[in-house]
């Protein structure tokens, strides 16, 4: 059974790894993944994590990075979303 996934995100700073996983996993399956931050804007990634920048270890290579917004955009039936309803919470 296919489900609908709210998954909350930080305006900014967040790492990829974290979510990248599983809406690759979820959407596998067959689920819609919504991704929601508190200011119902488009979240972005921690840039340190997507460029190496810390301490030289860490950082995608080239083609997580250029899917980097995949998460966070509008393919494959995912998206951002307006901030979620604190009253239905």
């Amino acid at each position: 059974m296919s489900r609908t996934i709210l998954f909350p995100l930080p305006d900014r700073d967040f790492d990829v790894t974290e979510v990248a996983v599983p809406w690759k996993l979820l959407t596998r399956a067959g689920h819609r993944v919504i991704f929601a931050t508190e200011s119902g804007a488009t979240p972005a990634a921690d840039p340190l994590l997507l460029t190496g920048v810390v301490f030289g270890q860490l950082g995608a290579i080239h083609a997580p990075t250029t899917r980097s917004s995949s998460p966070a955009g509008t393919r494959r039936g995912c998206g951002s979303t307006s901030r979620a309803s604190r009253s239905g919470a």
